[in-house]
């Protein structure tokens, strides 16, 4: 007890120009993946140094081990990265498979994203 909850209304009367609200969460459902234990798998030894450096990098070396640990969420767009990380090193990134995946609603999963 004692601690104090915070909630976030938006008034849509507000909103005057005809930007989209950026508030607004659209009603569909994202393919979200979890782990990448598997994705070295077909990778030549030469190669996974370069691949891990390039994921690190893209990452940050917390996330890449938080993803790796299956404690952050990929979204499709993460997804899609990790894939052309992949073929831009001549492997069929398209053939990446992450460890499980999940339909849900992006809001949702947000807390599974922070870094």
């Amino acid at each position: 007890m004692g601690g104090r909850e915070q909630y976030m209304m938006v008034n849509t009367n507000v909103i005057a120009d005809k930007k989209p609200c950026p508030f607004f969460d659209p009603n569909n459902k994202e393919r979200f993946a979890w782990g990448i234990s598997r994705i070295y798998d077909n990778v030549r030894v030469a190669d996974l140094s370069d691949i891990r450096q390039n994921l690190i990098y893209t990452f940050g070396r917390t996330a890449y081990y938080r993803i790796k640990r299956k404690e952050r969420v990929l979204t499709e767009s993460e997804q899609k990265e990790i894939r052309d990380i992949f073929t831009d090193m001549g492997y069929d990134g398209s053939s990446i498979e992450f460890d499980s995946y999940e339909e849900q609603y992006p809001t949702l999963m947000r807390t599974y994203k922070r870094v």
